[in-house]
């Protein structure tokens, strides 16, 4: 069975934070490369987000990814 990144966020009641990719593969946050989905299920999981290279990444609705000075 296959689902698009958008029925997965809605079925866990989440959002897609982010696109990069057409057709991802799962990956852990802190692993996860260009053609990676990946998602944020527990708070100490966080850090991660903000450097992650997934190319998607769904999180609740609560959850945005905090931005780095760097970045701004």
């Amino acid at each position: 069975m296959q689902f698009t990144a958008n029925q997965i966020a809605q079925l866990i009641q989440g959002k897609i934070e982010e696109i990069q990719k057409d057709h991802p593969h799962f990956s852990k946050i802190e692993e996860a490369t260009a053609d990676s989905i990946s998602f944020i299920a527990n708070e100490k999981y966080e850090k991660y987000a903000s450097d992650s290279k997934a190319g998607i990444l769904i999180v609740s609705h609560q959850f945005s990814i905090p931005v780095s000075p760097e970045t701004t």
